[in-house]
């Protein structure tokens, strides 16, 4: 309007039309390029972590489906895993460990490292440099790779994360048991909430089968009958039980996913899928 008109006095209405238009957009809807981030599923990260975050642990999304390299790697098993990448493999990142059988982070080598290594070795005279004879020809990925990546501790919550994935721009940040070996990795599309929230309904609705389970195991020897008080909140949670679906034994059918709830690692997680048989066995013998 202005550059057709050329009238200056028209600055004032059209910017003050503008912020208006605006305004009324935004109280609609999000803009066009923020409601396409859901369309074209890009693991945008807000610039505040969402509540459920505070709640749950890095061990509960990371991926742990990881390719290790050993910290003296052969020309071969590079050239293979290249191989794996042109056929269609998705990881842009590879940890990088003492051995095969020894999983200590040492450090993490890109996919722009692993190109750079097979363009060395196509040279004779890198490739001569970079292979040590006495290891059979193996090459030392530490000269290559990040020798000091940012890694955090599976107990670490996913807000924590959230923030060193904001603050420092990552693309993947290690995830170390309590040992210092390597767990899994997290990634943006681990971070999104809706994998959490899935997590979470799932690991409620064991908590209230438990929870059933032990009420269960309460009234098989009359401990309300000397309570009123307990008495009167065992049938108020037996009728919102049977409310949501929530039944007692153990053995009946489970939610969609309920594998979630197998996601700790053995070492964290022992204690936790022998109750729950002890319980159901319980339960069966009332």
């Amino acid at each position: 309007m202005l550059e057709l008109t050329g009238d200056a006095s028209l600055i004032a209405p059209v910017g003050i039309v503008c912020i208006l238009a605006m305004l009324v957009g935004n109280g609609f809807n999000h803009g066009l390029y923020h409601g396409l981030i859901p369309v074209m599923n890009l693991p945008f990260l807000n610039a505040q972590p969402a509540k459920v975050m505070y709640v749950t642990r890095v061990v509960a999304i990371m991926s742990r489906h990881l390719v290790f390299l050993p910290h003296m790697c052969l020309p071969a098993e590079l050239k293979a895993l290249k191989l794996r990448i042109d056929r269609g493999m998705t990881h842009n990142a590879f940890p990088v460990v003492r051995t095969q059988f020894d999983r200590h982070l040492v450090g993490l080598l890109s996919r722009k490292h692993l190109v750079n290594i097979l363009k060395d070795l196509k040279d004779p005279i890198k490739a001569k440099q970079i292979c040590d004879d006495r290891m059979e020809g193996r090459i030392d990925l530490t000269l290559y790779c990040d020798r000091s990546p940012l890694s955090v501790d599976w107990g670490t919550t996913v807000a924590r994360a959230y923030e060193v994935f904001t603050k420092l721009g990552l693309r993947h940040l290690v995830v170390l048991g309590h040992t210092g070996k390597v767990e899994g990795i997290v990634t943006r599309k681990d971070l999104m909430v809706y994998k959490m929230n899935e997590f979470k309904n799932v690991e409620v609705y064991w908590i209230r089968r438990m929870q059933a389970a032990i009420r269960h195991q309460l009234n098989s020897i009359r401990f309300y009958e000397t309570r009123p008080i307990s008495r009167a909140a065992y049938e108020k949670s037996l009728s919102q039980d049977a409310k949501d679906g929530i039944v007692n034994n153990w053995d009946s059918a489970t939610p969609e996913n309920s594998e979630i709830v197998s996601v700790y690692p053995s070492d964290m997680g022992s204690t936790q899928l022998p109750a729950m048989r002890v319980m159901s066995d319980t339960t069966r013998n009332t």
